[in-house]
């Protein structure tokens, strides 16, 4: 059990450096993490069916092609919120999502905040090697949100 544990957290993290790094998460990483739930549920099968889970992710695959639509959110995420909603299933994806929403939130929040009074100051040149273009260009590594509510939720899912 400890080695899916550990390697949960080991595609998570990579996903969200990636997202960091290029804002982009591979498609290897939410399907490892699929195959990685399918070990998991012949282990330790979960305290519900595997239909449930299925189910959960299906539902929130299809939400998240709408925003997808609207070009909310990247398809790198909503494959990566999709993985980890499998593992949430029924009992934990509310606490999941609403974690991740926040943060999402959050994060969008100080970007913006981030692009009005941080670079447009006199001192923001000295920063300009440390602050990432996606911040530049406004745009909002959702990733991150999406692997810091796994983990804050993460105790559930196993």
């Amino acid at each position: 059990m400890i080695v899916v544990q550990i390697a949960f957290v080991t595609l998570l993290s990579y996903a969200l450096v990636s997202d960091v790094r290029s804002l982009i998460i591979p498609n290897w990483i939410s399907l490892a993490l699929l195959v990685l739930f399918a070990v998991y549920a012949v282990i330790a099968p979960p305290s519900t069916s595997i239909f449930w889970h299925a189910a959960v992710a299906l539902a929130v695959l299809g939400g998240g092609f709408v925003l997808y639509l609207f070009g909310w959110m990247g398809a790198g995420d909503i494959k990566l919120l999709t993985a980890v909603s499998l593992w949430a299933g029924p009992a934990s994806i509310l606490d999941f999502l609403l974690f991740t929403s926040v943060l999402g939130v959050a994060l969008a929040l100080l970007i913006r905040a981030t692009q009005i009074y941080v670079l447009p100051s006199a001192w923001s040149a000295r920063l300009a090697d440390h602050i990432p273009d996606w911040v530049r260009h406004g745009l909002c590594p959702y990733g991150i949100a999406i692997v810091i509510g796994a983990f804050m939720t993460m105790s559930d899912f196993f």
